[in-house]
């Protein structure tokens, strides 16, 4: 389970924005809002994914409230596929809120390595560095780098489970 406070925090205005551009009404696009939230209270006991990345489930609660809106006012879009297409068009709130919990969930898992590990990914994977490269930055050898990226790689893996 994840926190509902933080949640709202992280989220409420990515989902304001998203409502603001797929309702009209000022009064509709509020109580939607609160809508969406109390959902995710509602639903917050029930998920069971990993608690770093919640982007999913909100982006999820938001679009499906969104639709059962357009079909209590009797004018559901001519394609579902249009509140997606909007998103990303207008550079993606949905994944504007995967992008930064991915980027959270990975410098977090960066933090768990060891120095070297760390120094050797980022050199690898952020400077564009080969391993022979980071190697001699390290001041080890590359056997011992290519041994080290290894295991910081696999240790990643073990810390994000998306």
């Amino acid at each position: 389970m994840f926190n509902c406070e933080m949640v709202f925090k992280d989220y409420s205005e990515k989902v304001y924005a998203y409502l603001r551009q797929h309702v009209s009404n000022q009064a509709d696009i509020e109580d939607l809002h609160s809508h969406i939230f109390c959902r995710i209270v509602q639903y917050a006991p029930t998920y069971r994914g990993n608690p770093n990345a919640v982007s999913s489930f909100v982006y999820t609660i938001t679009r499906t409230s969104t639709i059962n809106y357009y079909r209590s006012k009797g004018r559901l879009p001519s394609s579902l596929e249009e509140l997606d297409f909007d998103l990303k068009e207008d550079g993606g709130i949905e994944e504007d809120f995967i992008n930064q919990e991915e980027l959270e969930c990975l410098a977090s898992s960066l933090e768990k390595l060891s120095a070297i590990e760390r120094n050797i990914i980022i050199y690898c994977y952020y400077n564009n560095m080969t391993l022979k490269e980071a190697a001699f930055k390290n001041g080890i050898s590359y056997g011992v780098c290519k041994n080290l990226h290894r295991s910081a790689l696999n240790k990643l893996k073990e810390f994000i489970s998306f």
